[in-house]
């Protein structure tokens, strides 16, 4: 009968637990927050091994709720202010998208620095794409052209 209760006790324990990009984005938000204890978190979802997305509510200066908005959390840096392109690509599970996330990003990093690292990956995750899609052309660069790194 112990040994149930120990284990009932365990589950309940570790089905509130967060992963540590989780954890990481979530204090990431609040730490943006002029109010961190009072942020409340929905939807989030880790979608690779660094990006995790969800929507946050927090107090705003006149100590109410102003409304849940989106987040991305990359690597554990926070980005709340970001074009809805962004989203579209970072926060889904169709990894066509998030090849050409890194396509893109990395393609503008190579052509920017010239680092021989950031034009290899560019080209690892254009062969990606390619296999995931026979036939078909990579997206234009110019219609991502504002994406942001």
């Amino acid at each position: 009968m112990l040994a149930r209760l120990c284990i009932l006790c365990a589950i309940s324990f570790l089905s509130g637990c967060d992963s540590k990009n989780i954890y990481d984005a979530k204090s990431a938000v609040e730490d943006k927050m002029k109010d961190p204890d009072s942020v409340k978190f929905q939807n989030i979802e880790e979608f690779s091994e660094d990006i995790v997305c969800g929507e946050y509510n927090a107090k705003n200066g006149y100590g109410a709720y102003g409304g849940y908005e989106s987040f991305i959390s990359k690597n554990g840096i926070v980005d709340l202010d970001f074009k809805y392109q962004k989203w579209e690509l970072l926060c889904s599970n169709d990894k066509n998208k998030m090849n050409i996330y890194y396509y893109v990003t990395r393609t503008k990093v190579c052509s920017e620095t010239g680092e021989k690292v950031d034009c290899d990956l560019a080209k690892a995750y254009a062969d990606n794409y390619k296999h995931e899609n026979p036939g078909s052309e990579l997206p234009s660069l110019s219609e991502w052209s504002d994406l942001e790194l």
